[in-house]
């Protein structure tokens, strides 16, 4: 019972509360209105104070002014306590809890409504600001947003005058409170000229908000135009303000703008639990920074400059120097000010002969001698030019100077580059002389006569100071020396002007590049002189002296047909005789080996110098040194041919009537000759003799051995050595007087010049001189014979090879080789019997006397007589001897005897017999002596033996 009255009085009393709860009215009570103002009470559903005042609070350290909630719940700060100061800035401490049409965007639009509407004593004026607060401001994290949302929905409800007013405020503060500020931006960076711009402060929606006062400041070199001072204040409009600015002197400048207006609010905090307040704050500076930049001002011109050619020709009478103009980097400001003309200045001064120094200063009283000038409105390179006329150095200087410029204020300072720096030093040059005479001092010692040769030259017109200048800048140093060439010009070259220019000269020697007089004999190793015998010169000696030419001097060169430098030398010769060196006279054996010896008669050498004589065997008919290619060398057959007549013998055995065919067995040892070399061979075989080697059945294995022997070493040439060399001979020598005497063997196998005429040529050689040389093909002194024949014997009556027994006529033709042309000689001809070797004397010749052809080749004819009664079957053969002179008492120079010579034989039939098979006269002659023929046949012999064994 007791519980249940319980619970009715405390349902009572709850009832009774809600009752009086809203019976009590809304508004302050008075006592509280009077010090804050009206506003209006909203019961509270959590939080400590059992209702929310929407209006204004008494600033509890200054009564006289007032401070606006943030913080739902808490009771609000008494007066006299204790509270803390913040100052919010910006969007510093918004927290938006209402939403778009409640929210405000910057602390600065929170002091315009405070600074504009907390005067008004309203209720609905104080309670929208306070409201305002509430949304933008709150504090009270926990539950303030469903709180305020109570708070707001309570006063919209019950005071809808205040709630629209909340609304109509905040659209005000946010159109023309500050929410941001105008990113100000400058043009001219380094420039003279520009301006500041996008001055201004904007609202909520961007837009610009006119007549806030600002004051916008320089911070350089730098004045705002309209002020000429830096600084500029005005107001802001609605459109963006742009202030011009001009610099006065070069470096960096700042700009800032500030803006005076209410843009903070102050949030007060008292004692741990109770409301924090926010007040509005007065009037302050809002300074935006606006970047920095270079300026400029002035400039400070300078320039490098290089002469175009440091050495000037003497012809040319013009001097150019290229000037590059820019801005000092190293100034304040670095580079060139826009369509500033800045004019240089250059002085030309001539140096004449004065060696420049590093440092140099323009000489006291020393004038120019060309002055000029350039102007340039930006940087860049252009050229002068002055005239000028004396040899010698020149040297420009160019300067800036300040007071004569279009714009003097544009430049900083004068400037100069200074006197004879090395690009600015030119050279002019100078033309020289040189005259000489030649003396030439005749010496005789002993047998000998020596010529020397001295020379005496003048220098002149150099510089005083030639030599003595070590090169400056681009203009190098003194060429200290004249070159003195000794030239020998060969009789075969024209003397002419400039024809030592392609010569070696074979003496040189060097003087001072100095005026003055001076003998080159002073120079030689040894005076008096040189030694005209020493230079070896078949033609004229010419004396040059040549200059090079430096940065100062023209090359200078003396002329080669200055008839006091030339002198003509008697010239070295040599004279030859060639011998053979077995009997001393012209004429070589043609077998074994010879020796010709050369006797060369000198003129003019070098007494005690070392000369080499070479000398080299010619063949007249070629004009070609001969080739000694080493001994010739025959391939070896016998087996082919053994195995050749091994397979006859077989087949023979076989068929007793097989008859040996010489051409079917050549085939098989030499299978790549052709078949007309073949026939052409075989045709030169006695037929009845190769019929002979078949008979009853035998074969004579042995004499088919040599036939084919003879015949393969016909057909297959053997070849001769690779290792070709030029027959020569060398020998060293020291002549004891200019004139003299020395002779030179030259062995040589006989049979290279069997048949040639052979001639010497000489060279005598020294070390760094014109060889002397005697080549002359048709010198008979230098000439030596190597005679031989060959000969055809034919019947005199039909002119074949087969002559009838009886009344004998036999021609015999004789072609001779490397006779002495226009000669006389005497041929003498033997008939001989082939068979017996001896002479037949049923028949005689007379000796034929004639003279040799001028090639010394030629053909002579001789005939043999007699009535003679052979056999049949004799061959006779026809010996040849040449003798020098008129009858054969003479010299012996050709010997042809040769029993085995086809082309000697004739064939000798009985009167009235019949004829023999006749063999070819003209065909290829067996290249194999009869010992050869021997061997190979007695090698095939022994091979069957072996191969029978």
């Amino acid at each position: 019972m007791i519980q249940k009255v319980s619970k009715r009085l405390v349902l009572l009393a709850a009832l009774m509360a809600l009752a009086l709860s809203v019976l009590v009215p809304l508004s302050a009570p008075k006592a509280e209105s009077k010090k804050t103002g009206p506003g209006y009470f909203i019961t509270a559903r959590t939080g400590a104070a059992p209702k929310h005042w929407l209006g204004a609070h008494i600033d509890p350290q200054n009564p006289g002014k007032l401070v606006w909630c943030i913080e739902l719940g808490p009771y609000a700060i008494g007066p006299g306590m204790t509270v803390s100061v913040e100052t919010l800035d910006d969007a510093k401490g918004m927290t938006n809890y209402g939403g778009n049409d409640v929210n405000l965007d910057s602390i600065a639009q929170i002091a315009y409504l405070l600074n504009k509407y907390e005067k008004v004593n309203t209720a609905d004026s104080r309670a929208a600001l306070s409201m305002i607060m509430h949304f933008n401001l709150e504090l009270n994290k926990a539950s303030a947003k469903d709180e305020m949302y109570y708070v707001w929905s309570t006063l919209q409800s019950k005071y809808p005058g205040a709630a629209k007013l909340t609304r109509q405020y905040v659209a005000e503060a946010r159109n023309s409170g500050v929410a941001g500020y105008q990113s100000v931006s400058h043009t001219g960076d380094n420039k003279t000229t520009g301006n500041v711009r996008n001055i201004g402060v904007k609202n909520s929606a961007g837009k610009l908000i006119a007549g806030v006062p600002f004051t916008a400041k320089l911070n350089g070199p730098a004045v705002f135009t309209s002020t000429g001072k830096n600084t500029y204040s005005g107001k802001t409009a609605a459109k963006p303000i742009t202030l011009d600015w001009r610099a006065t002197g070069n470096g960096k400048v700042g700009f800032n703008v500030g803006y005076t207006h209410r843009h903070t609010a102050k949030r007060l905090t008292g004692p741990k639990g109770l409301q924090r307040m926010i007040q509005g704050a007065d009037p302050s500076v809002k300074n935006v920074p606006g970047g920095t930049w270079q300026v400029i001002y002035d400039f400070q011109p300078i320039a490098t400059s290089k002469v175009e050619k440091p050495v000037v020709e003497t012809g040319e009478t013009t001097i150019t120097d290229s000037l590059s103009a820019k801005a000092d980097p190293k100034y304040a400001n670095p580079n060139w000010l826009k369509d500033v003309k800045v004019k240089y200045e250059a002085d030309v001064y001539y140096m004449g002969e004065t060696l420049p120094t590093k440092g140099m200063k323009i000489p006291a009283g020393a004038k120019p001698v060309a002055t000029t000038s350039l102007t340039f409105d930006a940087p860049g390179t252009q050229k002068a030019t002055v005239n000028v006329d004396k040899p010698g150095f020149y040297t420009w200087v160019w300067k800036v100077v300040k007071k004569n410029q279009a714009a003097p204020d544009r430049i900083h300072a004068d400037w100069t580059d200074g006197y004879a720096l090395p690009d600015e030093f030119q050279s002019k040059k100078k033309t020289a002389k040189i005259t000489s005479a030649k003396n030439i001092i005749n010496v005789h010692a002993d047998s000998d006569a020596k010529t020397f040769l001295n020379d005496w030259v003048k220098v002149a017109d150099f510089p005083n100071n030639h030599t003595d200048f070590k090169g400056y800048g681009s203009v190098k140093a003194d060429n200290g020396t004249i070159d003195q060439h000794l030239y020998c010009v060969p009789d075969k070259t024209k003397l002419a002007e400039g024809v030592t220019r392609s010569l070696k000269p074979v003496k040189s020697w060097t003087i001072p590049a100095k005026n003055g007089d001076y003998r080159i004999a002073d120079y030689f190793p040894d005076a008096p002189g040189e030694h005209i015998q020493d230079i070896d010169c078949r033609g004229t000696l010419v004396f040059v002296s040549e200059f090079a030419g430096d940065d100062r001097v023209e090359p200078l060169r003396t002329s080669d047909m200055d008839p006091k430098e030339s002198f003509r030398p008697d010239h070295p010769t040599i004279h030859t005789m060639a011998t053979d060196k077995a009997d001393g006279d012209k004429y070589l054996p043609i077998k074994g080996n010879v020796t010709i010896t050369d006797k060369v008669k000198y003129t003019e050498l070098a007494a005690g110098k070392e000369y080499t004589l070479k000398a080299t065997l010619m063949d007249k008919a070629t004009g070609k040194p001969f080739q000694d290619c080493g001994e010739v060398k025959a391939n070896d057959y016998s087996k082919a041919i053994a195995s050749q007549l091994d397979s006859f013998e077989a087949k023979l055995k076989k068929d007793s009537k097989a008859s040996f065919d010489v051409k079917t067995a050549l085939s098989g040892i030499l299978p790549k000759v052709s078949e007309a070399d073949l026939d052409k061979a075989i045709a030169t075989l006695d037929k009845d003799k190769v019929a002979g080697l078949v008979k009853d059945g035998k074969f004579d294995y042995d004499e088919a051995g040599k036939v084919l022997s003879k015949l393969t070493l016909a057909l297959d040439k053997p070849a001769e050595g690779k290792d070709c060399k030029p027959v020569t001979a060398t020998k060293t020598f020291t002549p004891k007087h200019r004139n003299g005497v020395v002779e030179i063997d030259i062995p040589v196998r006989a049979e290279l010049l069997k048949g040639k005429t052979t001639v010497v040529f000489e060279d005598v050689l020294r070390e760094g001189k014109e060889p002397i040389v005697h080549h002359d093909i048709n010198d008979r002194d230098q000439t030596v014979y190597s005679p031989d024949a060959k000969t055809t014997a034919t019947d005199g009556k039909d002119g074949d090879k087969t002559v009838l027994g009886g009344r004998v006529h036999i021609n015999d033709t004789v072609e001779y080789h490397s006779l002495k042309p226009g000669e006389t000689y005497t041929l003498v001809g033997t008939m001989m019997d082939k068979a017996t070797g001896k002479k037949v004397d049923c028949m005689g010749a007379k000796p034929v006397t004639f003279k040799a052809d001028k090639s010394g080749n030629g053909k002579v004819n001789m005939a043999f007589y007699g009535n003679c009664s052979v056999a049949a079957n004799s061959k006779w053969v026809v010996f040849e001897d040449i003798y020098t002179g008129k009858n054969p008492k003479g010299t012996h120079v050709v010997e042809h005897h040769d029993l085995d010579d086809i082309d000697q034989t004739v064939t000798v039939i009985k009167s009235g017999g019949a004829g023999l098979a006749v063999t070819g006269s003209t065909g290829l002659v067996a290249l194999g002596a009869s010992l050869m023929l021997v061997i190979a046949g007695g090698a095939v012999a022994l091979y069957r033996r072996k191969m029978t064994m």
